[in-house]
């Protein structure tokens, strides 16, 4: 499994394969999770059938992805539920809002303002994947792992919400050079707090502390690795999965 630029999708060229460079600190991943309206009868993936569910986005298809895997999860398809029309994020608070839609999907952080907006109103409220659900949806999506909000995360929330998540990827070309990388990566993360002041949300997030095992799905760049190990946080087991990512992409 290889992870490569998109910009080829539209110029027809070779693309470019990248690496990363850091990821998302542990606890902080986004959960793309559903919201159904209040009253519409959702109390889980299996209660879909026949339903109108914003979810299919041109411009994100992981929302695709996620959702369909877990539609196959319980037994269910694309073909069993009603797709509501939708070109961005932005537009699927309000969807739910107006009542055009029964559930939407999204991604999800706790304290998201959007969810806040919509569990403190009684507009609508999580629904989450039974743990035995979210294995076999990984199956299909096995880039993706799972994140817990815990019960009271939103108001009204009364029970744990399993969601699959995306750990992000602060990424680079894999071509440039290593010293050009390190260089990058020692004046991001020696200077973070002066950082935070420019891009606080990715930089409070892609902390390189965080590259731990479980999070890893692509291989490091040869310069983000040197600044690990020179700041103690690059293992043997971490040079083991990286030996192993880079011979899956070949």
């Amino acid at each position: 499994m290889g992870l490569w630029s998109a910009t080829s999708l539209f110029t027809g060229e070779e693309p470019n394969q990248v690496a990363a460079i850091a990821i998302d600190a542990p606890g902080e991943h986004t959960g793309y999770t559903m919201v159904a309206r209040t009253g519409s009868g959702i109390n889980s993936y299996a209660d879909l059938k026949g339903k109108k569910i914003a979810a299919y986005n041109p411009a994100v298809p992981v929302y695709n992805l996620i959702f369909e895997a877990g539609l196959r999860a319980y037994g269910l398809s694309r073909l069993d539920v009603t797709p509501v029309p939708n070109t961005s994020y932005g537009e699927l608070v309000p969807i739910l809002r107006e009542n055009r839609a029964d559930a939407i999907m999204l991604p999800v952080r706790a304290g998201s303002a959007g969810i806040v907006d919509l569990t403190e109103t009684g507009t609508g409220y999580l629904v989450g994947l039974d743990p035995d659900k979210a294995e076999i949806a990984l199956r299909d999506v096995p880039f993706y792992r799972t994140v817990t909000f815990p019960a009271g995360t939103f108001k009204g929330q009364d029970k744990d919400i399993l969601s699959l998540a995306g750990p992000g990827h602060m990424t680079v070309r894999l071509d440039l050079p290593e010293t050009l990388v390190y260089t990058m990566v020692r004046i991001m993360f020696d200077n973070n707090e002066e950082f935070q002041t420019y891009g606080g949300y990715t930089l409070k997030y892609f902390m390189p502390e965080s590259a731990s095992l479980s999070l890893i799905v692509i291989p490091f760049h040869p310069g983000a690795i040197r600044y690990l190990e020179e700041k103690g946080f690059w293992t043997a087991e971490h040079e083991k999965l990286q030996q192993e990512l880079l011979e899956s992409i070949k």
